[in-house]
This record gives C-alpha cells, structure tokens and sequence, in this order.
C-alpha cells in the first residue's frame, strides 16, 4: 500500500444508537481492560443491536461498547459492576455453574475472563437505555437489562398463512 497524507481529522462514522429498547447481542471481543493511569480495571463487553422494540427502527444494526468497571482506581473491587456481571450470567443461565466451578473468585482472573469469553458472546438481551452527554460525547447509558428469548412471530405467521376462511352451507361466512 502506498502512503497517502489525509485530512489531520478524522471521522470514523461511529454512530450512537438513538435511546429506545433494543434486542441487543453480545459479540466477540469480551475483555478486561485495564486503565494505566488510574489502575482502574473494566470488562468491556462489544454488543450490537438485533432489533428495535421501541425507538428508531434505523438504530438496527448499530454496535455498541458497554464498560462495566470491575476493580476502581483505589483497587478495591465494585461490588456493583461485579453484581452486573452476575446479572448477566443468570440471564444467560450460567449463574449456577460457575458458581459450582468458581465459588469465591477473583474476577480479574485469567481463567474467569476466558470462561466469560466462552460463554457471553451470542447471548442476547432486551435493553433500555438513554443517550448521556460525557465529555462532550454522547454515550448509551443502560437503564434495564433482562432476559431475551426468541419466539414465534405471530404477526409474520399470520401475514404467511394461506386464507382459510370458512364458510356454512349456506355460503354466508362465519
């Protein structure tokens, strides 16, 4: 590839999913990040909207990066960001194994994140959230988070149904 100079700005195109309630997926990519300058420690966990409940129909689609703070920058753990973890492994009803398997943990562990990579990515979500302004950037501020599970369409199973209308001997319809 050839080097080319560009623009000293640049914009990604990164957009911010409108506030609504969204199916949300859990994606690839879940790790624990470390800030260098506070010491602060955050699982960061990629998502991406499947589908709109209530809001803009064009947020479909959008991805989206939740930070849950796990260790603050004093070292202690956030028994909050902790709890919000738990949260979402009882959703994906992995709650009771890995209490089995891990009992008391560190969460920062190796051994935890790699479990949590295994078993979070693909679990999906139904997730309202709000747009908050942070530094002068918007950001998605979740305000609920619950169980997801997928079910018979019945609109589009009705909208796909043959016309079985019924008729008496008459020919006058029910």
């Amino acid at each position: 590839m050839k080097l080319e100079r560009t623009e000293e700005e640049m914009d990604l195109g990164f957009q911010t999913p409108a506030a609504g309630t969204h199916i949300w997926i859990i994606m690839d990519g879940i790790d624990l990040i470390e800030n260098e300058e506070t010491g602060s420690k955050n699982f960061k966990i990629p998502m991406m909207i499947d589908s709109v409940i209530d809001g803009d129909p064009n947020s479909e689609g959008m991805q989206n990066t939740r930070f849950i703070n796990i260790v603050d920058k004093n070292g202690k753990e956030n028994a909050f960001g902790f709890k919000q973890i738990c949260n979402l492994l009882t959703i994906a009803g992995k709650i009771d194994k890995y209490i089995d398997k891990f009992g008391d943990i560190d969460p920062t562990s190796d051994k935890f994140i790699r479990r949590l990579q295994l078993d979070l990515p693909g679990l999906m979500v139904k997730a309202k959230h709000e747009i908050r302004t942070f530094n002068e950037r918007q950001q998605v501020n979740f305000l609920s988070v619950a169980p997801y599970k997928k079910t018979k369409d019945v609109k589009k199973e009705a909208a796909q149904a043959p016309d079985t209308k019924t008729s008496d001997s008459d020919g006058d319809d029910w």
